[in-house]
């Protein structure tokens, strides 16, 4: 049986990372984009619910044309030059808006969804490595960026029922103590729904893991 209380078993990279791909340069340029985009809601609701459904068709065509970054890269002068048409046959008008800047958004969309894909896809295969090799448990928790700051969060999947225990540690600050959370989430629940147990003690918060992960393994 995987010891919980190990490091994540983080397997093989089964994709590259979205860096790899698209240079960081890019992603800031198209992330850039959308950050210059949605504030329109605020100020000029026509321009951005236009802008939106431009950037909706392009998002369209982006995945009709390919499942990988690469495309997401290489599209982007193909975009540029049929947006007017684009545009046109849905009757929008491109008035006030920058075709480069409705391009990088679409494209910062289709890369976060690839990016989720890839992750995803990585996760499942995790899950079956896990089993294949008889664990028990699969865990996750925070890289040491996190940690450092100031936060910890650690997921372990029970691989027979589905069912995780999401802990997380906060650290405390003067006049607040550190903060300390469990949740038991099961396989037919949605995480951000289910309230976690917080707890003030470390000591207190590692027996209630221990007692769940005992209860959740058939354990007495």
């Amino acid at each position: 049986m995987a010891d919980p209380d190990r490091g994540p078993d983080r397997g093989p990279d089964m994709a590259p990372e979205l860096s790899a791909v698209v240079s960081a340069e890019l992603l800031a340029r198209f992330r850039a984009a959308e950050e210059r985009l949605y504030p329109l809601a605020i100020f000029d609701v026509e321009r951005y619910q236009r802008g939106t459904a431009l950037c909706a068709l392009l998002l369209e065509d982006l995945r009709a044309t390919g499942s990988d970054l690469a495309t997401v890269r290489e599209r982007h002068p193909a975009l540029l030059a049929r947006l007017p048409a684009m545009a046109a046959q849905a009757g929008l008008s491109l008035h006030g808006l920058d075709a480069h800047t409705l391009v990088d958004a679409a494209a910062a969309a289709r890369c976060r969804e690839l990016e989720h894909e890839r992750a995803r896809s990585a996760h499942a295969a995790r899950i079956a490595t896990a089993r294949e090799s008889g664990q028990e448990w699969l865990v996750d928790q925070a890289a040491p960026a996190e940690v450092m700051a100031g936060f910890f969060r650690r997921v372990e999947l029970h691989l027979a029922t589905g069912t995780s225990l999401v802990s997380t540690m906060e650290a405390g600050t003067p006049g607040r103590p550190t903060r300390y959370t469990l949740a038991v989430v099961l396989a037919s629940d949605l995480e951000d729904e289910v309230r976690p147990e917080t707890f003030t003690s470390r000591d207190a918060w590692q027996q209630a893991l221990e007692r769940q992960r005992s209860r959740i393994s058939g354990r007495p």
